[in-house]
């Protein structure tokens, strides 16, 4: 069962999957929308955080991280195919944390960086909400909102980009 929680007039969902808002069949009239998703998410987490399957070792690290990096480059130059290919690897990997079959398996470090995202990604939704503003739905890497204050927002983006070392993308 996923644990909820309530920020503003959003109620979260936390589960093994991500985080995910509650609202059901909605409509949104009027207003600037934006839609801020975090570059790579799992995967930065993974760096950022410096996670590794200790059998492996630092060296996992070291391959993940060009992996990584190539995906961001062919997906800001435009080369979808590329883009698409290297998104299912990276993902991928991290998905075999919770494998016993994969040498990658390490259920710990699974359990972390999904942690990790969702309390980060609601950090990032009470300091919207704290500013007036109104996250409207919500995903395992972003968040709608219905911006009031454009300045105030990107200033809140900008300083949760700083605080967890993680970047968004419009």
């Amino acid at each position: 069962t996923a644990m909820r929680i309530r920020i503003g007039r959003g109620v979260y969902r936390m589960g093994i999957g991500g985080l995910h808002s509650s609202e059901s069949s909605v409509a949104h009239v009027a207003g600037k929308l934006i839609d801020r998703d975090v570059t790579s998410y799992y995967p930065a987490i993974i760096l950022t955080q410096k996670l590794f399957p200790s059998h492996l070792g630092e060296v996992f690290l070291e391959v993940y991280e060009r992996i990584v990096a190539r995906r961001i480059e062919a997906k800001r130059s435009g080369n979808k195919l590329l883009a698409d290919m290297l998104k299912i690897v990276v993902n991928g990997s991290f998905g075999k944390f919770g494998s016993k079959w994969s040498i990658l398996y390490s259920p710990e470090l699974l359990i972390q960086v999904t942690l990790t995202g969702q309390l980060a990604l609601l950090m990032l939704i009470e300091s919207i909400e704290a500013s007036g503003q109104e996250v409207i739905s919500a995903n395992t890497d972003g968040v709608v909102t219905r911006v009031i204050d454009a300045e105030t927002f990107d200033a809140i983006i900008h300083a949760w980009e700083l605080v967890s070392g993680l970047e968004t993308e419009a």
